[in-house]
């Protein structure tokens, strides 16, 4: 697959299929990356996910609206759809497994403070990630997936980077180099 698709922001592309990571400190940085990355995806006439919590997801919301994008309408029709997560891994992969399979072209963009939120642990986070890399590697799917400096520990921060083949960091979208070692 050598689509590269864009990501709304820094001119950066990004192959169709892709499961990436993002790591930010703190909702200016996140939101630098999450808001111009579904607003591409709305352009693009994707479906978008968004998986925050409810004040952040109404804040993307709010900010969506504020640049043009008909927030009430799309919501409505179905092409964007927030979510506050679910309680288990086994629910949130049954979750987004539902929208792989019914959406045509699709993007998440996930901040995983709202599994914090949750009481999820470390195992659970891994559970999920490692679903998503199977869901997510397909042909108009992209998975975007958030992780806060300040809320995650530097072990989940770890996790992420071996199960994310890209890494967005500052603005610089790079290879994981961890990604690589798991699959020899």
């Amino acid at each position: 697959n050598h689509l590269l698709k864009p990501l709304g922001f820094g001119g950066l592309r990004i192959p169709d299929g892709s499961h990436m990571s993002h790591f930010y400190s703190g909702k200016e940085e996140a939101f630098g990356v999450s808001l111009p990355y579904a607003a591409e995806g709305l352009k693009l006439g994707e479906v978008v996910l968004v998986v925050m919590p409810p004040g952040r997801g109404k804040e993307l919301l709010m900010n969506l609206e504020r640049q043009g994008h008909s927030v009430a309408a799309r919501l409505k029709n179905g092409q964007l759809k927030v979510s506050e997560g679910m309680d288990s891994p086994e629910s949130m992969i049954r979750y987004l497994a539902g929208y792989v399979k019914e959406a045509g072209q699709f993007r998440l963009v996930g901040d995983g403070i709202w599994a914090i939120r949750k009481g999820w642990d470390s195992a659970a986070f891994r559970i999920l990630e490692e679903s998503a890399n199977s869901l997510c590697l397909r042909n108009g799917k992209l998975f975007l997936c958030q992780y806060s400096l300040e809320d995650f520990t530097g072990a989940d921060i770890m996790m992420a980077a071996e199960l994310h083949e890209q890494i967005i960091y500052k603005g610089r979208l790079e290879k994981s180099p961890y990604y690589a070692h798991l699959k020899t």
